[in-house]
Protein backbone atom coordinates (compact mmCIF):
# COMPACT_ATOMS: atom_id res chain seq x y z
CA UNK A 1 0.00 0.00 0.00
CA UNK A 2 1.55 3.26 -1.17
CA UNK A 3 1.64 6.59 0.97
CA UNK A 4 -1.40 8.27 -0.84
CA UNK A 5 -3.70 5.18 -0.55
CA UNK A 6 -2.91 4.99 3.01
CA UNK A 7 -3.76 8.61 3.66
CA UNK A 8 -6.85 8.55 1.22
CA UNK A 9 -7.93 5.58 3.42
CA UNK A 10 -7.21 6.91 6.43
CA UNK A 11 -8.75 9.92 6.30
CA UNK A 12 -11.75 8.85 4.75
CA UNK A 13 -11.97 6.62 7.99
CA UNK A 14 -10.82 9.72 10.19
CA UNK A 15 -13.12 12.16 9.35
CA UNK A 16 -15.99 9.59 9.21
CA UNK A 17 -15.21 9.40 12.93
CA UNK A 18 -14.59 12.83 13.39
CA UNK A 19 -18.08 13.39 11.66
CA UNK A 20 -19.87 11.31 13.95
CA UNK A 21 -18.40 12.31 17.07
CA UNK A 22 -19.08 16.05 16.03
CA UNK A 23 -23.12 15.13 15.79
CA UNK A 24 -22.23 14.47 19.48
CA UNK A 25 -20.66 17.44 20.70
CA UNK A 26 -17.30 15.39 21.96
CA UNK A 27 -15.11 17.61 20.40
CA UNK A 28 -15.84 20.18 22.85
CA UNK A 29 -14.56 18.17 25.78
CA UNK A 30 -11.92 19.16 27.62
CA UNK A 31 -9.61 16.92 29.83
CA UNK A 32 -7.91 18.07 33.72
CA UNK A 33 -7.87 14.85 35.20
CA UNK A 34 -4.02 15.28 35.26
CA UNK A 35 -4.45 18.68 36.52
CA UNK A 36 -6.64 17.42 39.25
CA UNK A 37 -5.04 14.58 40.38
CA UNK A 38 -1.92 17.31 41.32
CA UNK A 39 -4.07 19.51 42.85
CA UNK A 40 -5.21 17.03 45.07
CA UNK A 41 -1.60 15.57 45.74
CA UNK A 42 -0.54 19.33 46.90
CA UNK A 43 -4.21 20.09 49.24
CA UNK A 44 -3.30 16.44 51.29
CA UNK A 45 0.28 17.54 51.86
CA UNK A 46 -0.83 20.77 52.76
CA UNK A 47 -3.17 19.49 54.76
CA UNK A 48 -1.04 17.24 56.78
CA UNK A 49 1.62 19.60 56.76
CA UNK A 50 0.27 22.80 57.50
CA UNK A 51 -3.68 22.80 58.39
CA UNK A 52 -3.02 19.37 61.14
CA UNK A 53 -0.02 21.30 62.97
CA UNK A 54 -1.82 24.29 63.00
CA UNK A 55 -4.86 22.92 64.58
CA UNK A 56 -3.19 20.57 66.94
CA UNK A 57 -1.23 24.18 68.58
CA UNK A 58 -4.04 26.43 68.56
CA UNK A 59 -7.73 24.63 68.04
CA UNK A 60 -6.88 21.04 69.63
CA UNK A 61 -8.08 21.85 73.09
CA UNK A 62 -11.42 23.42 72.55
CA UNK A 63 -12.29 21.55 69.05
CA UNK A 64 -10.78 17.99 69.53
CA UNK A 65 -13.15 15.23 70.92
CA UNK A 66 -15.13 18.18 72.43
CA UNK A 67 -16.35 19.67 69.66
CA UNK A 68 -16.96 23.07 70.87
CA UNK A 69 -19.61 25.21 69.16
CA UNK A 70 -20.04 22.40 67.24
CA UNK A 71 -16.70 22.59 65.57
CA UNK A 72 -14.80 19.32 65.54
CA UNK A 73 -11.26 19.19 63.96
CA UNK A 74 -10.00 16.49 65.53
CA UNK A 75 -12.19 14.33 63.23
CA UNK A 76 -11.88 16.62 60.14
CA UNK A 77 -7.78 16.54 60.55
CA UNK A 78 -7.95 12.84 60.60
CA UNK A 79 -10.33 12.95 57.35
CA UNK A 80 -10.80 15.92 55.35
CA UNK A 81 -11.88 14.56 52.63
CA UNK A 82 -15.00 13.42 54.54
CA UNK A 83 -18.14 15.22 53.32
CA UNK A 84 -18.81 17.05 57.15
CA UNK A 85 -15.27 17.81 57.62
CA UNK A 86 -15.39 20.81 55.14
CA UNK A 87 -18.01 22.51 57.29
CA UNK A 88 -16.02 22.49 60.22
CA UNK A 89 -13.18 23.91 58.67
CA UNK A 90 -15.29 26.85 56.57
CA UNK A 91 -16.40 27.70 60.42
CA UNK A 92 -12.46 27.01 61.45
CA UNK A 93 -11.12 29.23 59.04
CA UNK A 94 -13.79 32.08 59.56
CA UNK A 95 -13.71 32.54 63.38
CA UNK A 96 -9.84 32.24 63.19
CA UNK A 97 -10.05 34.97 59.90
CA UNK A 98 -12.17 37.59 62.28
CA UNK A 99 -9.57 36.86 65.33
CA UNK A 100 -12.87 35.16 67.02
CA UNK A 101 -10.55 31.73 67.38
CA UNK A 102 -8.55 30.94 69.64
CA UNK A 103 -10.50 33.05 72.13
CA UNK A 104 -8.49 36.05 73.45
CA UNK A 105 -7.83 34.06 76.65
CA UNK A 106 -5.90 31.18 74.88
CA UNK A 107 -2.71 30.74 75.86
CA UNK A 108 -1.34 30.50 72.34
CA UNK A 109 -2.03 33.13 69.54
CA UNK A 110 -1.29 33.30 66.31
CA UNK A 111 0.13 35.50 63.91
CA UNK A 112 -1.53 37.69 61.67
CA UNK A 113 0.16 35.91 58.98
CA UNK A 114 -1.01 32.45 60.34
CA UNK A 115 -4.20 33.46 60.34
CA UNK A 116 -3.86 34.10 56.59
CA UNK A 117 -2.12 31.57 55.94
CA UNK A 118 -4.43 28.77 57.66
CA UNK A 119 -8.06 30.65 55.59
CA UNK A 120 -5.90 30.02 51.95
CA UNK A 121 -5.18 26.39 53.24
CA UNK A 122 -8.52 25.74 54.30
CA UNK A 123 -9.31 27.18 50.57
CA UNK A 124 -7.54 23.90 49.04
CA UNK A 125 -10.07 21.58 50.61
CA UNK A 126 -12.19 21.23 47.29
CA UNK A 127 -9.31 19.91 45.65
CA UNK A 128 -9.45 17.04 48.36
CA UNK A 129 -12.11 15.05 47.14
CA UNK A 130 -13.08 14.31 43.22
CA UNK A 131 -15.09 16.71 41.78
CA UNK A 132 -18.46 15.64 40.83
CA UNK A 133 -20.35 17.42 37.96
CA UNK A 134 -23.12 15.36 37.56
CA UNK A 135 -24.54 13.31 34.32
CA UNK A 136 -22.76 14.68 31.46
CA UNK A 137 -25.33 15.97 28.64
CA UNK A 138 -24.19 15.29 25.29
CA UNK A 139 -24.77 17.94 23.06
CA UNK A 140 -25.08 17.65 19.27
CA UNK A 141 -23.35 20.94 17.34
CA UNK A 142 -25.37 23.10 15.48
CA UNK A 143 -24.82 23.77 12.09
CA UNK A 144 -22.65 26.45 12.55
CA UNK A 145 -20.60 25.03 14.98
CA UNK A 146 -20.28 21.72 12.49
CA UNK A 147 -19.55 24.06 9.99
CA UNK A 148 -16.88 25.88 11.64
CA UNK A 149 -15.08 22.62 13.01
CA UNK A 150 -14.74 21.09 9.96
CA UNK A 151 -12.99 24.12 9.03
CA UNK A 152 -10.64 24.61 11.77
CA UNK A 153 -9.61 21.12 11.36
CA UNK A 154 -9.52 20.53 7.45
CA UNK A 155 -9.16 24.29 6.03
CA UNK A 156 -12.92 23.72 4.04
CA UNK A 157 -14.73 26.88 3.66
CA UNK A 158 -17.82 26.55 6.15
CA UNK A 159 -19.81 26.60 3.24
CA UNK A 160 -19.61 23.18 2.69
CA UNK A 161 -22.76 22.63 5.32
CA UNK A 162 -24.72 24.51 3.49
CA UNK A 163 -26.96 21.72 2.96
CA UNK A 164 -27.64 21.67 6.77
CA UNK A 165 -31.03 22.87 7.81
CA UNK A 166 -31.21 26.10 9.74
CA UNK A 167 -31.72 25.54 13.45
CA UNK A 168 -35.00 27.30 13.79
CA UNK A 169 -34.86 29.72 16.66
CA UNK A 170 -38.18 29.49 19.18
CA UNK A 171 -38.70 25.60 18.07
CA UNK A 172 -35.96 24.02 20.49
CA UNK A 173 -32.75 22.24 19.67
CA UNK A 174 -33.06 18.32 19.31
CA UNK A 175 -29.88 16.37 20.08
CA UNK A 176 -31.46 13.27 18.20
CA UNK A 177 -30.80 13.23 14.38
CA UNK A 178 -33.18 11.54 11.71
CA UNK A 179 -31.84 9.24 9.09
CA UNK A 180 -32.07 11.63 6.72
CA UNK A 181 -29.56 14.12 8.44
CA UNK A 182 -27.29 10.91 9.13
CA UNK A 183 -26.99 11.11 5.63
CA UNK A 184 -26.32 14.41 4.93
CA UNK A 185 -23.68 14.64 7.62
CA UNK A 186 -21.76 11.76 5.78
CA UNK A 187 -22.48 13.62 2.36
CA UNK A 188 -20.31 16.30 3.76
CA UNK A 189 -17.77 14.52 5.47
CA UNK A 190 -17.83 12.73 1.83
CA UNK A 191 -17.18 16.67 0.10
CA UNK A 192 -14.71 17.59 2.82
CA UNK A 193 -12.46 14.17 1.40
CA UNK A 194 -12.43 14.76 -2.06
CA UNK A 195 -11.23 18.38 -1.37
CA UNK A 196 -8.67 17.14 1.36
CA UNK A 197 -6.89 14.38 -0.21
CA UNK A 198 -5.80 14.32 -3.49
CA UNK A 199 -6.73 11.28 -5.81
CA UNK A 200 -4.58 8.51 -6.07
CA UNK A 201 -1.57 8.72 -8.69
CA UNK A 202 -1.73 13.04 -7.72
CA UNK A 203 0.45 15.21 -5.68
CA UNK A 204 -0.54 15.33 -1.72
CA UNK A 205 -2.67 18.74 -1.26
CA UNK A 206 -1.00 21.42 1.24
CA UNK A 207 -3.36 20.08 3.59
CA UNK A 208 -2.90 16.59 3.38
CA UNK A 209 0.42 17.53 3.90
CA UNK A 210 -0.04 19.16 6.90
CA UNK A 211 -2.59 16.61 8.49
CA UNK A 212 0.15 13.37 7.60
CA UNK A 213 3.25 15.06 7.35
CA UNK A 214 6.19 13.28 5.31
CA UNK A 215 6.02 10.09 3.68
CA UNK A 216 6.62 7.06 5.48
CA UNK A 217 9.77 4.96 4.32
CA UNK A 218 8.66 1.98 2.43
CA UNK A 219 9.75 -0.39 5.06
CA UNK A 220 7.11 1.42 7.84
CA UNK A 221 5.06 0.37 9.77
CA UNK A 222 2.20 0.92 8.14
CA UNK A 223 -0.30 0.35 11.17
CA UNK A 224 1.71 2.42 13.93
CA UNK A 225 2.40 5.11 10.91
CA UNK A 226 -2.08 5.30 11.12
CA UNK A 227 -1.66 5.47 14.72
CA UNK A 228 1.10 8.06 14.31
CA UNK A 229 -1.68 10.10 12.44
CA UNK A 230 -4.20 9.46 14.85
CA UNK A 231 -2.85 10.92 17.37
CA UNK A 232 -2.24 13.98 15.79
CA UNK A 233 -5.93 14.36 13.96
CA UNK A 234 -7.37 13.51 17.51
CA UNK A 235 -5.18 16.29 19.08
CA UNK A 236 -6.99 18.63 17.10
CA UNK A 237 -9.98 17.24 16.76
CA UNK A 238 -10.44 16.68 20.76
CA UNK A 239 -8.23 19.82 21.84
CA UNK A 240 -6.46 17.78 23.93
CA UNK A 241 -3.65 14.48 23.22
CA UNK A 242 -5.80 11.52 23.06
CA UNK A 243 -6.05 8.55 25.32
CA UNK A 244 -4.40 5.06 24.58
CA UNK A 245 -8.29 3.88 24.33
CA UNK A 246 -9.84 6.54 21.75
CA UNK A 247 -6.15 5.66 19.94
CA UNK A 248 -7.20 2.26 19.58
CA UNK A 249 -10.68 2.75 18.35
CA UNK A 250 -9.76 4.99 15.52
CA UNK A 251 -7.18 3.00 14.72
CA UNK A 252 -9.55 -0.53 14.22
CA UNK A 253 -11.44 2.04 12.39
CA UNK A 254 -8.23 1.88 10.05
CA UNK A 255 -7.72 -1.92 9.82
CA UNK A 256 -11.36 -2.26 8.43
Amino acid sequence: MNYCRLCGRFMVRGLFISTLISLTGFLAVDATGMDEAALRADAQKIFKEKVGPFVEKYCARCHGSRAKAGINLQSAVKNPSGESAILHFKKAAANVKVHDMPPEDAAKQPTDEERRQFVKWIGKHKYLAPRDPGAFVIRRLTKTEYANTLRDLYGVDPSIAESLPDEVVGEGFLNSISALQSEQFLGIANRVVAQVVAPEGKAPTAVQKRLFGEMPPKDADLRKTARDIARSLARDAYRRPATDAELDVLVDVYDL
